[in-house]
């Protein structure tokens, strides 16, 4: 079935969904400060390099454009 003949049985509209939007951030909280502090304490750290750390030593997996929102929004 074509997508916006389904879409339009579905929602009775073929409108698009809205676009942009803060994407926000997973990084919240307790990892949040123990990135601060990370940042703080090494800042020549690559995105690379704090996106493992994250994942080794607090389990939490996020992607690289979420480190790099992250760190621009604490750089401003």
């Amino acid at each position: 079935m074509i997508r916006w003949v389904h879409k339009h049985d579905q929602t009775g509209s073929v409108s698009p969904k809205p676009m942009g939007g803060s994407r926000g951030t997973r990084i919240e909280g307790a990892d949040r400060e123990w990135l601060l502090e990370r940042i703080k304490a090494q800042p020549d750290l690559t995105l690379e390099e704090l996106r493992h750390e994250l994942a080794e030593q607090r389990g939490l997996v996020v992607g690289y454009g979420s480190v790099w929102r992250f760190s621009a929004i604490v750089r401003s």
